[in-house]
């Protein structure tokens, strides 16, 4: 595995066990039935960021109290929800991934 790619996946772990499960556990929105979240992609590969987060996602389905596929597609790849069965108040977590270098011109 190449150390962009291990980089990715540990972002990506970061995102669901720091992120996510934040939200599932109430640290975050509590009382709230709607929590959001940005993932900035650093490398623009939107795509290879949402299967790794979604690949995170399925693994730790049990643990984010979420089906076992938890992706509810918006706008894929860059846009997506998830709904997590916490008490009292289960959340849905609307994600939104965003890539921070500029494209280049075309011309």
């Amino acid at each position: 595995m190449s150390s962009v790619s291990f980089s990715e996946c540990a972002l990506a772990s970061k995102y669901v066990l720091q992120g996510v499960l934040r939200f599932v556990t109430g640290q975050y929105s509590a009382d709230l039935p709607l929590g959001g979240m940005i993932g900035y992609v650093m490398d623009n590969d939107i795509e290879f960021a949402y299967s790794s987060l979604r690949e995170k996602l399925i693994e730790n389905a049990a643990m984010l109290l979420s089906d076992p596929d938890p992706i509810i597609a918006v706008r894929p790849p860059s846009t997506f929800r998830t709904v997590h069965r916490r008490a009292p108040v289960p959340i849905e977590l609307r994600h939104v991934l965003v890539a921070t270098s500029p494209q280049p011109l075309m011309g």
